[in-house]
């Protein structure tokens, strides 16, 4: 199988051929509009010296206690880019 996934990358990915770089996760905060994070986000969010207050102002919401609100983005203060989507987006 020459390549997998969606129906425009593989041909940008044989032109790429190998040759970019892994950009920082500050070149594209994700997510900004949306009302909660999930449990896994949570779990994956290292929450570092400055965002360990952020713990405590989170609150389990939902039918299951999976989610939490509200949604945070602790590197948008550090960000390149900001992509909203969610229900809040502008």
């Amino acid at each position: 199988r020459l390549w997998r996934g969606g129906v425009s990358q593989p041909p940008f990915l044989l032109a790429l051929g190998g040759r970019y770089a892994k950009l920082d996760l500050r070149f594209n905060v994700r997510g900004l509009g949306r009302v909660d994070i999930g449990l896994s986000e949570f779990e994956a969010v290292n929450f570092v010296a400055p965002h360990k207050m952020l713990r405590k102002e989170l609150r389990r919401v939902g039918t299951f206690r999976q989610k939490f609100h509200p949604f945070v983005a602790p590197l948008a203060d550090e960000a390149f880019v900001l992509h909203f989507t969610g229900e809040l987006k502008p």
